[in-house]
């Protein structure tokens, strides 16, 4: 069976995703808190990359207060040189983490799983 992919990107007017500072700012209303949290309950998995990780320190997660019965997806974070920090949020153990790399210095076939 082939994956179903849902692409969820929130973005201002002008089209763009982060100020000009990359400084991270809410740009969704609490409708859209609420319909982005209901999908991410309904899905397998959250994939990220790197760069997403280190600039954002997302936690990927379900917040109890948009559903009812959080189920948390897994969270894949693609870094090629696995330089996701420890002290970062998807490495907490409140979710599944797998970390996609391809460092050398792994000998899991690149993958790592929290």
């Amino acid at each position: 069976m082939r994956p179903y992919i849902i692409i969820n990107c929130a973005m201002s007017l002008d089209g763009k995703i982060a100020l000009p500072n990359k400084k991270q700012a809410r740009i969704s209303s609490e409708e859209d808190m609420a319909r982005v949290h209901k999908l991410r309950a309904s899905v397998d998995a959250i994939l990220v990359g790197i760069g997403t990780v280190l600039a954002d320190n997302p936690k990927l997660t379900v917040k109890k207060e948009y559903v009812k019965k959080a189920r948390n997806p897994v969270r894949i974070v693609l870094d090629s040189h696995f330089r996701t920090p420890e002290n970062e949020e998807v490495m907490k153990p409140n979710a599944r983490t797998i970390i996609v790399t391809t460092s050398k210095e792994y000998k899991k076939g690149g993958i790592l799983d929290y």
